[in-house]
């Protein structure tokens, strides 16, 4: 693990435990990600402190741990990311997309403003992330159940015109039957988002950039999860372990992947092209 100089002394602390616990047993997913959470919170107070004391030139006034942890990382791009840097302190990796969703679905489950339904399905989702299960699809499940129950609350208001009730039950169909994707964004826009469709054929241009952008942040979180996912595992065990069917998936998956980055990769050349000749 590295530790970059002049970090607060309560950080210092925090990662010495870890350091400490790691020898007897290594840390559970949900022990990860309250640890990163509190990583990241304290790499942030230090980012503030440093930015306040150079704009009055006080320069760093944090004393310089000491011993021997003072080594720093490499210089790479996202360094600077607090998420970053609290994702590598942790599990020595630079993804932090498992570890906030471990940390939303922490956040669901104590949440007594949301539905009791909401919140049993998050711990219980968390038992399974716990026992081994994957994170992602228990992230999706979750934050499916908190929009439906979000639209649900809405089509049951008295407080809302008839059209509102009808677009919400429209929306939650949509979402039962898989027609619409129901996670990545904070539920309650996701609601308002899904509604406003259901109201029109054709969302005016604000609603559109909504959806895209939702979009884009589904594809980054799904493949932040992938980065160098080839490291992970022994290609002897999964020749030798690998049903034919399951074998058969993987290379649909990536015959899949493969045509939609040809597919892609061609757009962004006509795009350039096209700025290009613009200018």
């Amino acid at each position: 693990m590295w530790i970059r100089g002049g970090i607060s002394d309560r950080l210092t602390q925090v990662l010495a435990e870890q350091d400490e616990n790691a020898l007897h047993k290594p840390l559970s997913p949900t022990e990860a990600a309250a640890l990163y959470r509190e990583c990241k919170m304290l790499l942030a107070e230090d980012a503030a402190r440093r930015q306040v004391a150079s704009r009055f030139g006080a320069g760093d006034t944090q004393p310089q741990p000491g011993g021997a942890v003072t080594v720093t990382a490499p210089s790479k791009r996202n360094d600077g990311d607090t998420r970053t840097q609290a994702a590598l302190m942790v599990t020595g990796r630079r993804s932090f997309t498992t570890l906030e969703r471990i940390g939303r679905l922490q956040d669901i489950a104590a949440d007594q403003s949301l539905p009791a339904e909401v919140r049993v399905r998050a711990r219980a989702e968390l038992d399974a992330v716990e026992g081994g299960a994957p994170v992602l699809p228990a992230f999706r499940r979750v934050s499916e159940g908190q929009v439906l129950a979000e639209l649900e609350t809405v089509a049951k208001s008295p407080r809302v015109t008839a059209e509102t009730r009808d677009a919400a039950n429209t929306a939650a169909s949509k979402i039962r039957a898989g027609e619409a994707p129901s996670w990545g964004e904070d539920p309650r826009q996701f609601a308002a988002h899904a509604m406003a469709q259901s109201k029109s054929d054709q969302p005016g241009p604000a609603a559109m950039h909504k959806v895209i952008s939702a979009e884009l942040k589904r594809f980054v979180y799904t493949w932040d999860d992938l980065a160098r996912w080839w490291e992970r595992f022994d290609p002897g065990v999964i020749a030798s372990g690998l049903t034919p069917e399951e074998w058969q998936r993987f290379e649909q998956t990536l015959e899949g992947s493969r045509r939609f980055a040809e597919r892609v990769r061609a757009l962004r050349a006509d795009d350039a092209t096209t700025s290009r000749r613009a200018s």
